[in-house]
């Protein structure tokens, strides 16, 4: 084993002593060996901190602002210094405790506020602790990022010791949920979900680590322990006492003290090989975390320190088991591959792998939800409608929703997503011969159009129902002609009008009748009998255009006909001298009976009108001074029951509800 530490041999024979003692525990950070606080600020570069060369310890923290604190239970004079009436914080409680310091909860009296306050350690007080401390601050100072703790003020206690206000953090660390699965914070914060909890606290922490890469500062000692999570799910890096400066003096050295914690550590940590430091570092110990996250152990094991730092120099890759999701366990051997040159690259690449994993993971079990519809569909499908019919209807259509809608998420994210592409098209053929066992050709039709190939069987189900559709269309609307032909109702208006002027011809007839002292010869007979035939014709062609075929026209051209009748009869007559008035005028009454019977489809008022004209025709010859009174009434009376006929008919289908 300590071939794999060529560098240990030359650390003196202290150090070797700390690498061979049982008793230090790996997964603690070690603390730095011996640094001079003037080093420390010398590195920060500021020259209004740092001291002359020849500068003391002593004198350059006497520059620091003093800090006062009384805590309750050691009694208010300890921590406050001489002529302090009142000290501004009061300690609360001890948060927890590091290899080089503790952390107490704190209260400010002047904000009234809760804060952080971190010393140093009684028992490990010296140079190198305070010069940690201090390194520490100045480091966490020029941070300035959402997921690195603010710092307010670094300051002495009374015994001359640094002491650093924080922002207060109202929680536990990451290390404690990791160790807690029934935490109840972590039962909040997760959701039901605690990988993609841990894995998206560590992609922040990977955002704070790309942050102070930016400004070339290295951490050096990123595990668990040293992230807070907070009670909302804030997330803290914390603990940067061991953090390297890439641009500091002495930076072109070739070794340095072993820092960080060994049983996270790079090779280039456990061997002190500073001239291999840099941003993959830290992207190992982030890979190390999420060793840990998956598996709940650390990186590096072994039973003494010597033999966890001999596997820290040489790592080798992990073969990870089954339920490690394989992104994940590639992604731990990258970003832990002994040679940096074989990590990724900086911890922004590290982070947006971790977020490649949890997209492509959401997208999985979104497909995999959608999967489980479209397997529902397809079985349902099959199976068919049983006794109830909407139930089966409305089942298919909410688990087609329910998978388009998964497989379209998914491809929204991912255009070129296997699974989902296929179970897309599955789902949509699925649909269409759903549409098709609806007798649903339209619908259908329009989800063929979105395949993204032909399904030929699908083309010849389609082809075969928009088939039988398209003649049923045709046999319907060849009904929908027969019922035109011999609808009763259609047109009433025209009707209206063409026995209204033969109403009205009628009325004229009896009219002049009593102007001639209800006397008329069969001359001027005819002169009416033609212009009755002449206006019932010019009124069928003016509505021929206007008017449905069928029975209007039949009717029309059948009442046209009855005129025509009417004045052939009497020329006839006339040409061939009749004298018989009233024989002739009783023709023309059974003509117009004749011509009611076959409007007998209107009730009644048909059936009336032709018992009216036989009636008139039978009694015309006993009144004879009265001929054209009782034929002209007769008539009238003819005319107003035809045009009563549709209208009653209408009504009686009104009553009916049809419409």
């Amino acid at each position: 084993m300590t071939d794999s530490l060529p560098a240990v041999a030359d650390r003196g024979a202290s150090w070797e002593a700390t690498l061979d003692a049982a008793g230090i525990d790996p997964a603690q950070t070690l603390p730095q060996r011996d640094e001079t606080l003037d080093d420390t600020l010398a590195a920060q570069g500021d020259a209004a901190t740092a001291p002359p060369t020849a500068a003391t310890t002593g004198a350059t923290l006497a520059r620091l602002p003093p800090l006062s604190w009384e805590d309750a239970a050691q009694g208010p004079e300890l921590q406050r210094p001489p002529g302090d009436s009142r000290a501004d914080l009061q300690l609360i409680s001890l948060l927890g405790e590091g290899g080089m310091g503790q952390v107490h909860r704190a209260h400010q009296r002047s904000l009234r506020r809760d804060i952080a306050l971190k010393t140093v350690l009684d028992q490990l007080d010296s140079t190198a602790t305070r010069a940690a401390l201090v390194r520490e601050a100045l480091v966490m100072g020029q941070l300035d990022h959402p997921n690195i703790v603010p710092i307010h003020v670094l300051g002495v206690d009374a015994l001359g010791r640094p002491a650093l206000v924080m922002k207060q953090v109202d929680g536990v660390t990451w290390q404690s949920l990791l160790r807690n699965p029934e935490s109840p914070l972590l039962a909040e914060l997760a959701q039901g979900q605690p990988l993609e909890f841990h894995l998206e606290v560590l992609r922040r922490v990977a955002d704070a680590v790309d942050f102070a890469h930016g400004r070339g500062v290295l951490h050096r000692d990123i595990k668990p322990d040293n992230v807070l999570v907070g009670r909302y799910g804030e997330v803290y890096l914390t603990d940067w006492g061991v953090a390297h400066l890439q641009d500091q003096p002495g930076a072109e050295a070739r070794s340095g003290p072993v820092v960080g914690t060994p049983a996270m550590m790079a090779p280039e940590l456990a061997s002190g090989d500073l001239q291999r430091l840099g941003p993959r570092t830290d992207v190992f110990l982030l890979g190390a975390t999420l060793h840990f996250i998956l598996t709940g152990q650390y990186r590096h094991a072994g039973k003494t320190l010597r033999e966890v730092l001999g596997h820290a120099a040489a790592p080798q890759p992990v073969d990870y088991p089954a339920s490690v999701p394989a992104p994940l366990a590639a992604l731990c051997n990258h970003a832990t591959a002994a040679d940096p040159l074989q990590r990724p690259g900086s911890a922004a690449e590290f982070r947006r792998a971790i977020d490649d994993f949890l997209r492509t993971r959401g997208l999985a079990e979104l497909a995999l939800a959608a999967d489980n519809s479209l397997a529902q569909l397809q079985q349902v499908r099959a199976a068919g409608p049983k006794e109830d019919h909407p139930g089966y209807v409305r089942l298919m259509h909410r688990l087609a929703a329910e998978a388009r809608f998964g497989f379209q998420q998914v491809l929204k994210v991912d255009p070129l997503h296997r699974a989902a592409l296929q179970g897309a098209q599955a789902c949509l053929r699925e649909l269409i011969q759903f549409e098709i066992q609806l007798d649903h050709p339209k619908e259908a039709r329009a989800l063929a159009e979105e395949l993204r190939e032909p399904d030929p069987a699908i083309s010849l189900a389609l082809a075969a129902i928009e088939e039988r559709h398209a003649q049923a269309a045709e046999h319907q609307r060849k009904l929908e002609r027969q019922a035109a032909l011999v609808d009763p109702l259609r047109n009433l208006t025209a009707r209206y009008l063409i026995l209204g002027l033969l109403l009205l011809m009628v009325v004229s007839i009896s009219v002049q009748a009593w102007r001639k002292g209800q006397h008329l010869d069969l001359e001027t007979l005819l002169v009416y009998g033609l212009a009755v035939a002449l206006v019932a014709s010019i009124g069928a062609l003016w509505a021929r255009r206007r008017l449905a075929l069928g029975l209007t026209h039949e009717i029309l051209w059948l009442a046209v006909s009855c005129c025509w009748m009417v004045a052939l009869n009497r020329t006839l007559a006339y040409t061939s001298g009749v004298t018989d008035l009233p024989q002739v005028l009783r023709g023309e009454l059974l003509i117009f009976a004749a011509f009611s019977l076959t409007e007998r489809r209107y009730g009644w008022p048909s059936w009336l009108a032709t018992a009216l004209a036989v009636f008139a025709a039978a009694v015309l010859p006993l009144w004879p001074g009265q001929l054209v009174a009782v034929y002209s009434g007769a008539a009238s009376l003819y005319v107003l029951l035809m045009m009563a006929g549709p209208q009653l008919a209408a009504r009686k289908l009104a009553r009916a509800g049809v419409t």
